[in-house]
């Protein structure tokens, strides 16, 4: 049997952070939420390990793009999936967050039919990456 996957949402708005942590729990998938970027450092020191992050991009203090790359920059991170989660939803605004190193960008209002299914997607695509050679 695979491993539950375990999802770290880092969301300001608590509506969103209960809406979003419900959607992926009613799926199978454990989440932790931090409402900041000080919040997320708590978090992982206390052990928690992701298999994935959805990081708002607006955030109080640090925002999601300076905790994007401090993630990529610490190796226990390394090839974890990154998502973008925003209400910037202009033209453009996607190919910009993929270019920052954002593994995906999702748009608020969050498609909460598909989240779940979207977020299996990467998760997927990051274990065939993982076996590939």
């Amino acid at each position: 049997m695979s491993k539950t996957p375990h999802i770290c949402l880092v969301e300001d708005y608590p509506d969103s952070r209960v809406l979003i942590a419900a959607v992926l729990q009613s799926a199978g998938m454990e989440v932790s939420v931090a409402e900041d970027g000080s919040a997320l450092n708590q978090l992982l020191q206390s052990g928690v390990e992701p298999d994935l992050f959805l990081l708002d991009l607006s955030l109080p203090g640090e925002d999601g793009v300076t905790i994007l790359h401090r993630l990529r920059d610490d190796p226990r991170w390394e090839g974890r999936p990154i998502l973008a989660l925003t209400a910037h939803a202009m033209a453009g605004d996607a190919e910009r967050g993929l270019a920052l190193g954002f593994d995906g960008y999702l748009t608020k209002p969050i498609d909460v039919g598909n989240l779940s299914a979207i977020i299996r997607g990467y998760l997927q695509h990051d274990e065939g990456a993982a076996g590939a050679s």
